[in-house]
């Protein structure tokens, strides 16, 4: 999500109205500023993932006015965010990490456009200034940057074995699909919609937002055509080709008569919330449950074993690096390892 332009509001109209719109919180500005001037538009879900970080920090700060949040306030809320638990366990730190990430871009925009900008235009003034001594004359500028929140390091999930499903466990998956209650579709039972929601997530790749939107035109025989908006980050659209489990898996959803392949008439949290549900009547253990994302990266382990640039193209990544190191598992230097040539020794000595 990029900013359209610079912030000007801080300018204000006389003394009253700077002091007034000074006095604006992060949850005010986040509201009234930040996001009516994103552009492009930003999907509703990535809306929602903002919200749910700003209301965080409402929580653990009382969201106090931007002029009162310095470095010591931003390390006191990832400190308070970093014991927080959700089921009983520790978020993670890759968790944490997106919620800085959004409460950054917010706090970015309250301040002024940095020197040497490739933005359009210069706004000078803001909330934040610059510890910079080459602009001895910007007296009005506040002698200090946007505070910046301290992020835990990134979490590629992939050094453990267990960060991957297992073709096995998908299957396991599948069976438990027979306890299926939701959705509701005409012609099409919640058994078939679950089953063919985990073949078509394991053999195309697509997230689930973007699988819950995509739509009967963009299908063709033996691809599909997904437009941008569809796609996480509103990059360029992206045509994926279809083998036969995936087409036979899209097929069967055709009784259900709706615009949408798989058309899921409630909320995100409750498609996972049912997801759970399902895991739990499988021999899976409990550490072991992973989500849809964990079809994405069994996907993405598989192919790399035949072919890293078709694991790379497949899930839409600009480098094959972005792919090995948050998707592909270390099962994949199993086989490898067990054929490794070893040198050869005298047949009179041994090695051991």
């Amino acid at each position: 999500m990029k900013s359209a332009t610079c912030l000007r509001i801080f300018r204000g109209d006389g003394a009253d109205g700077a002091a007034a719109q000074h006095a604006m919180s992060l949850g005010e500005f986040f509201r009234r500023v930040f996001l009516p001037r994103l552009s492009p538009a930003p999907a509703p879900r990535n809306v929602e993932q903002y919200e749910e970080s700003v209301a965080l920090w409402a929580l653990y700060t009382g969201d106090p006015p931007l002029t009162q949040v310095d470095d010591r306030v931003a390390e006191a809320f990832v400190d308070h965010l970093s014991r927080r638990t959700w089921r009983g366990q520790p978020i993670g730190c890759n968790t944490i990490r997106k919620h800085c990430v959004h409460l950054q871009a917010v706090l970015d925009f309250a301040g002024p456009e940095p020197p040497g900008s490739k933005r359009k235009s210069f706004e000078p003034l803001g909330l934040f200034g610059f510890r910079s001594l080459a602009y001895p004359d910007r007296e009005h500028w506040l002698p200090r940057n946007a505070p910046v929140l301290p992020k835990p390091p990134a979490d590629p999930g992939n050094g453990d074995p267990r960060g991957v499903f297992t073709l096995a466990e998908v299957g396991q998956w599948l069976a438990a699909c027979r306890f299926a209650w939701q959705p509701p579709l005409r012609d099409v039972r919640p058994e078939i919609w679950w089953r063919s929601l985990i073949v078509w997530s394991y053999n195309v790749g697509t997230r689930i937002g973007t699988t819950l939107a995509l739509r009967w035109e963009m299908l063709q025989d033996d691809w599909i055509d997904i437009p941008a908006e569809a796609l996480k980050g509103r990059r360029r659209g992206q045509r994926l080709p279809l083998n036969r489990f995936a087409r036979e898996a899209a097929e069967a959803m055709r009784p259900a008569a709706d615009p949408r392949i798989f058309p899921w008439p409630y909320t995100h949290r409750w498609l996972q919330s049912c997801r759970r549900r399902l895991l739990a009547r499988t021999p899976i253990p409990p550490e072991r449950r992973f989500g849809f994302h964990g079809l994405r990266k069994c996907l993405a382990t598989e192919l790399w074993k035949v072919d890293p640039g078709a694991a790379q193209k497949a899930l839409g990544h600009a480098s094959p690096a972005t792919t090995l190191r948050h998707y592909v598992g270390v099962c994949v230097l199993s086989d490898p390892v067990r054929r490794l040539d070893q040198p050869t020794v005298d047949p009179q000595q041994t090695l051991f």
